[in-house]
């Protein structure tokens, strides 16, 4: 009986693993290309080899990199603290709520954005 619950249990661990690999990847290769957001209304970009940059009025500005794991976006971004002080590098967590191949929205502190694919 306990062998039983043992390798049940196994199993779970073994499957949730996977599982949690697969949304990964998923969300990584969903999340590629040109975002508009919602709340700055700039575009992002999320380039393959894990850079990703705002577009304004011209050409991409690079503000660090990104990765995913689990369902949490992390993002680096500098941080300046005005003239003659050092760039600080900060990174964000952003909670992954929803995702398709047209639309992403994230959540951090209490704050939702959405992200809309432009083609």
């Amino acid at each position: 009986m306990l062998r039983k619950l043992i390798i049940s249990c196994l199993f779970l661990v073994v499957g949730l693993t996977l599982a949690a690999s697969q949304d990964v990847q998923r969300y990584s290769k969903c999340i590629l290309g040109k975002w508009s957001s919602s709340r700055s209304g700039t575009l992002t970009i999320f380039h393959g080899d894990g850079s990703w940059g705002v577009q304004r009025d011209g050409p991409e500005e690079i503000h660090g990199r990104w990765w995913i794991k689990g369902s949490k976006l992390f993002l680096t971004y500098p941080v300046d603290k005005g003239a003659g002080t050092p760039v600080h590098i900060r990174t964000g967590k952003y909670t992954i709520t929803f995702a398709s191949n047209d639309r992403f929205i994230t959540e951090t502190a209490g704050y939702k954005e959405t992200y809309d694919r432009i083609r």
